[in-house]
């Protein structure tokens, strides 16, 4: 299985059990992320891997994975996992044209993540909503309102999308290449407003000036910067990158 498919860090505290036996490489924090990485996949059977590739990822207790779920709301602020601070909707943001300031609502986003999941890990849950991938920003270009759901973009401007989502992602994911806050996952990257008929046009992958976006680096899931979000622990559950709809992506 390549590296590029390891998704995130797992969240979530290693049994004791698993603590007190040898150090395996994927458990040695002074290797970098590819090594572990590559360690653990390595450690993992065909069955493993298969059911690692949905966002309900099971726990390998073999190998002291816990349960984790890549699906985590925060579009707007931290969403379905009790009390925390509400922004407008994403177009509602988008109107105000001011890309420090979503970078700054990033960031609250961000804080309450982990406040979220450190809670979390204390009562030992590890269920959806309740994780360190946050499936945002939306950065659909939005032009059909047959869609349905604008509301949770920036609009219809590639640039301005390119503006906020780099900005709000930034204040997501924290200002430390080495140690990321939280992982922001891009959905709806760039069919899904076109698909209100359930067909995708022809001319839909080619009528978004893709490098407006795309040009500020927007790079790839791999090992070595998606490990970096809990460099402290020791294994990481994996998942294809391409299992979900939710492509995962990070702004550089």
């Amino acid at each position: 299985m390549r590296l590029t498919h390891v998704l995130t860090l797992f969240a979530g505290l290693l049994p004791a059990a698993a603590l007190a036996q040898a150090k395996l490489p994927y458990q040695d924090t002074s290797l970098t992320p590819e090594q572990r990485a590559h360690d653990l996949v390595s450690r993992l059977t065909l069955e493993e891997k298969a059911a690692q590739s949905v966002n309900t990822a099971p726990a390998i207790a073999r190998l002291g994975v816990p349960a984790y779920d890549y699906w985590n709301e925060g579009l707007h602020g931290i969403a379905r996992s009790g009390h925390s601070t509400l922004f407008p909707q994403a177009i509602g943001m988008a109107a105000t044209w001011d890309a420090p300031l979503l970078q700054q609502i990033g960031d609250v986003v961000s804080t309450e993540a982990r406040a979220k999941y450190n809670d979390a890990v204390r009562k030992d849950i590890h269920s959806i909503y309740f994780g360190l991938t946050i499936w945002s920003p939306n950065i659909n270009i939005f032009r059909d309102p047959r869609w349905g759901r604008g509301q949770e973009t920036y609009g219809e401007d590639p640039y301005l999308t390119g503006s906020l989502g780099l900005s709000f992602v930034r204040g997501l994911q924290g200002p430390d290449p080495q140690i990321r806050s939280i992982l922001a996952l891009l959905p709806h990257q760039s069919t899904s407003p076109f698909t209100a008929d359930r067909r995708i046009r022809a001319t839909a992958p080619t009528s978004i000036p893709l490098p407006t976006i795309c040009g500020r680096r927007i790079c790839r899931s791999s090992a070595a910067r998606l490990l970096k979000v809990r460099p402290d622990r020791s294994c990481a559950p994996i998942t294809p990158s391409m299992a979900s709809p939710h492509v995962p992506a990070i702004f550089c």
